[in-house]
């Protein structure tokens, strides 16, 4: 009976963090696509570097939202193991939400930026 708990815990614990990775990853197309849109409409130079930056930043995102689902499909994969041991669902946990407080920071610093750009008289 227990096992049958576990699992069906280990499955809505998956379940959620698929959804949640899913969500970051939309979250994070979202801001690129806004980054291209706003270096289409400013091309200072100075803009461009910072962009660059941006654009460094959603990027090193997309690989460490790949990374965490082929976590998560590692886990899948070897279910009784993990089950057994429960370390790598803790780290797992504590890395995804990682990354949505990252990208919360990232999203807020952009749009800050893009405030300031908008307001600043030489754009």
């Amino acid at each position: 009976m227990k096992n049958v708990e576990n699992n069906q815990l280990f499955d809505r614990k998956i379940s959620a963090w698929q959804a949640v990775l899913e969500e970051v990853k939309l979250e994070n197309n979202s801001l690129k696509n806004l980054l291209a849109e706003a270096i289409s409409k400013n091309v200072s130079r100075k803009f461009v570097e910072q962009a660059e930056i941006f654009q460094q930043k959603f990027v090193d995102k997309d690989q460490v939202l790949d990374l965490l689902r082929h976590d998560i499909s590692s886990l899948l994969k070897n279910r009784g193991i993990t089950l057994k041991s429960g370390s790598q669902l803790k780290t797992l946990g504590r890395d995804i939400i990682r990354i949505q407080s990252e990208l919360r920071h990232l999203k807020s610093a952009f749009y800050q930026y893009l405030q300031s750009q908008s307001e600043s008289p030489d754009v």
